[in-house]
């Protein structure tokens, strides 16, 4: 009589690593792409506020489909909204000071260094010391490259973007761990974030300039809206 059927083996850690570290790659490319579309726009507010805006709608059938994400995340999704909209103007000051080659690598260099201690002390995630060590090295590289001719002012903005994505990353890394899975929380934040963004740019913009900006760019926007919900998803997926 034949044995049992072998069961496959658990995936290790080593490769969960592996899969997230790839998972984040792939979200940085995206990344990148959009901040080139609202580095590019004329008006940089409203082209952040037309990529969020393309990525809500491309969410909100799925989250018609498949619903809210849990109750217990809600509090999570609605501070991490608050905190995003806070780092889309942030960003745009930033990209308005100064060039996006020294703008970007400040904002997406000081982030990692701030995540790493704020998840060692709020959400008890931890990284051998080499790994603490790599993060300052590359952190220190990037910053000291963008230093190069970039602006006070613009490094200000890029030090306060960066401060904003560490608080929502913790955020949003503590809100999607208590649900089964992160396609639903990522999908009502990002129509949160847009609803409130919206608001903003209504108010300093006014209706006339968001709608001839929507009949300009509408491609570029939908482009950059998928690209930085897929994004974020990614990002969302690998911390899970």
């Amino acid at each position: 009589m034949a044995g049992p059927t072998a069961r496959p083996s658990p995936i290790t850690y080593p490769a969960l690593v592996l899969l997230a570290t790839e998972l984040a790659l792939i979200s940085a490319v995206l990344h990148v792409s959009w901040n080139l579309i609202v580095k590019a726009g004329k008006d940089r507010l409203l082209a952040q506020w037309g990529v969020t805006l393309a990525g809500a709608l491309v969410s909100v059938p799925v989250l018609i489909l498949r619903g809210l994400p849990e109750t217990g995340t809600l509090p999570f999704v609605a501070t991490s909204a608050v905190v995003h909209v806070a780092y889309s103007l942030s960003l745009v000051a930033a990209y308005e000071k100064g060039d996006l080659s020294a703008a970007y690598p400040v904002a997406r260099g000081v982030a990692p260094l701030m995540t790493a201690a704020g998840a060692a002390l709020w959400l008890d995630d931890s990284l051998p010391a080499l790994g603490y060590v790599g993060i300052v090295f590359v952190t220190s590289g990037l910053v000291a490259v963008a230093y190069r001719g970039a602006s006070g002012s613009a490094v200000r903005w890029a030090l306060v973007t960066g401060l904003t994505i560490s608080v929502y990353t913790l955020v949003d890394a503590a809100g999607v761990r208590l649900g089964d899975e992160s396609v639903r929380y990522v999908i009502t934040l990002t129509a949160l974030h847009s609803l409130l963004l919206t608001i903003v740019v209504l108010v300093r913009r006014g209706l006339t300039l968001m709608v001839a900006g929507i009949r300009a760019s509408a491609s570029a926007y939908a482009a950059g809206g998928v690209g930085g919900v897929a994004a974020y998803g990614l990002v969302l997926a690998a911390v899970r």
